[in-house]
């Protein structure tokens, strides 16, 4: 549903967009993340039309927005992060003026509207004047605006920014839901987020495409950074001098809670000799070991050393994913 090749955006001698490639099929809800600056939301206005790739191309439900601009912005429902809604408008009004803008057929125009309201929890505020609702609700009111015409690609830009946890949640479902038989592209800062709903994540930084992959495959690939947790009755400090030295263990933080002594081991990978060997230390110095476990890497840990800058060399999982 929507296809990107070699797509790039210069402005002057910045370059924000830089040759990058993918493909968001429908069915699917995919994460767009990068820090501030990476090129989300110049990538996204390229694929809404709004700004002229300088080269590459993009396909858009089978049309091209180059050749078939108008085609391709008709399938697709478009919610930016500050949405420029006009105050003074009542939100039904808003949206059955929306609905001409996008040819809505007439005798549809009511019941696009009921849905989209109902959809988006607006039923209370449905007749209020829209500069005088809050933010969470002009969101909502953003996100209705998306969804009439029933368009079969979604490009959401922090659709749940200003919204309390009860309407988060919702929201989260209604997306959820689309992406059963729609196309979605989402961009957000929330990792929670972007690990509950969606299918497959891409992660841009200056301007490249680093990461396009499920987030199960990206944690597999993280294995060469795996964690330990340890929580025992120690001497703390010693413990932690003698389990740097076990081979594959790269770090130990000590943390001190009461009568617990608790360690976090940055290690290679995890392996039964390893767990031995941890065992082993506890024995030998007497000590009781009341819980050892994996922590998986999270979202927020893979997108830190993705988007890592030091040096400008690539991160260890980028060179696992290459």
């Amino acid at each position: 549903m929507i296809k990107v090749k070699e797509l790039t955006k210069r402005f002057g001698q910045v370059k924000a967009v830089d040759k990058i490639n993918f493909e968001v099929s429908k069915g699917e809800v995919v994460g767009f993340l990068g820090v501030n600056g990476a090129g989300k939301t110049t990538t996204m206005r390229m694929l809404n039309s709004y700004l002229t790739p300088t080269s590459g191309s993009i396909m858009i439900n089978g049309f091209c927005t180059h050749k078939d601009s108008l085609k391709a912005r008709m399938s697709i429902g478009y919610m930016p992060e500050n949405t420029p809604l006009p105050q003074d408008l009542r939100v039904d009004e808003y949206l059955r003026f929306r609905s001409l803008l996008k040819k809505v057929k007439y005798r549809n125009i009511k019941k696009e509207i009921t849905t989209a309201i109902d959809t988006c929890l607006l039923g209370d505020v449905k007749h209020r004047v829209i500069g005088t609702i809050s933010k969470g609700y002009q969101q909502r009111v953003a996100l209705s605006d998306a969804l009439l015409n029933n368009p079969p690609i979604l490009i959401l830009d922090e659709p749940t920014v200003g919204l309390d946890p009860n309407q988060i949640k919702h929201i989260r479902k209604v997306i959820q839901e689309i992406g059963k038989d729609r196309t979605v592209l989402l961009s957000t800062h929330i990792m929670q987020e972007v690990e509950s709903i969606c299918s497959r994540i891409m992660i841009m930084h200056q301007g490249k495409l680093l990461i396009c992959d499920t987030l199960q495959k990206l944690k597999q690939n993280m294995g060469k950074n795996s964690r330990l947790y340890i929580s025992s009755k120690c001497d703390g400090k010693s413990m932690k001098a003698i389990m740097e030295n076990i081979e594959g263990v790269n770090t130990v933080y000590f943390h001190n809670k009461g009568e617990l002594q608790n360690f976090t081991l940055e290690i290679n990978e995890f392996s039964e000799n390893l767990q031995e060997e941890i065992f082993k230390c506890f024995v030998e110095n007497k000590s009781i070991l009341l819980e050892l476990k994996k922590q998986q890497s999270s979202l927020e840990d893979i997108f830190v050393k993705v988007t890592n800058q030091e040096n400008g060399e690539k991160t260890e999982i980028q060179e696992s994913l290459n």
